[in-house]
């Protein structure tokens, strides 16, 4: 894979999903915007678009692409926002298109698949606790009585500790586990969640509620391209586009 994010046959390297949730709603995304991947094998890296001959199509672990992006061995790349988040360190929910740092720009904020929510969920039993201020005088409870913090499993330590940072909650301690979230209060492996969930479903059927307040991050999958080299040729690809030909 050649750097700077074109490859050697002058193209355009845009990175997309190749497994998980959001592959398939990608594809479909593309397809509808009239920009269909082909793709004959689904073990395949590398693919095409057969109406942008100017564009390569690399698939990648969907936590691996802005790392691609920021690089700049992808010039752009389609990503869950919270992975984004995640990734640069903070989560700005309310963050405008065009805004980047570290070479990481946000071409598109949500491009209307993939929505999920980042919340904190708790224990039902818990009945007295239903908001972030419920869980703050829980978690000096915990410290005075039982000489410990909250303990609280979550794929997302950055995320989760300024949120919990934003809500003065201190005593606790933020580890990811194996498996899956929702089984850890069940097996007291930690007293507490904050997982992706698009229904709460999954959450509920596990005998977790979300707080009231306790949103940590809105997601859907977003548009993200490499700064640095969009400047030096800004007319190298329209992100609009997708929009476009989707409306049409």
């Amino acid at each position: 894979m050649s750097a700077h994010g074109v490859t050697g046959k002058g193209c355009i390297r845009l990175a997309l999903p190749g497994k998980g949730a959001l592959e398939a709603a990608t594809q479909t995304f593309f397809a509808e915007c009239g920009m269909k991947v082909s793709r004959s094998n689904p073990r395949q890296y590398l693919a095409s678009i057969k109406s942008m001959p100017g564009l390569e199509v690399v698939f990648q672990r969907v936590a691996d692409i802005p790392s691609l992006v920021q690089s700049g061995d992808a010039l752009l790349g389609i990503t869950g926002y919270d992975i984004l988040g995640e990734h640069r360190g903070y989560g700005d929910e309310y963050a405008e298109e065009g805004e980047h740092d570290d070479n990481l720009m946000v071409l598109a904020r949500d491009l209307g698949f993939g929505a999920c929510r980042l919340v904190v969920a708790v224990p039902e039993t818990w009945i007295d606790v239903s908001t972030c201020a419920d869980l703050w005088h829980l978690a000096g409870y915990y410290k005075t009585h039982k000489n410990r913090g909250l303990r609280i499993a979550t794929k997302y330590p950055i995320l989760t500790g300024q949120f919990l940072r934003h809500h003065n909650i201190t005593h606790c301690k933020i580890f990811s586990p194996h498996g899956a979230l929702e089984a850890a209060p069940l097996t007291d492996t930690a007293d507490l969640i904050v997982d992706l969930t698009e229904t709460g479903t999954t959450l509920r059927e596990n005998r977790l509620k979300l707080l009231d307040d306790g949103v940590v991050l809105r997601s859907q999958a977003c548009l993200i391209g490499n700064a640095r080299l969009l400047c030096q040729d800004p007319q190298s690809f329209d992100a609009h586009c997708l929009y476009t030909r989707r409306e049409l």
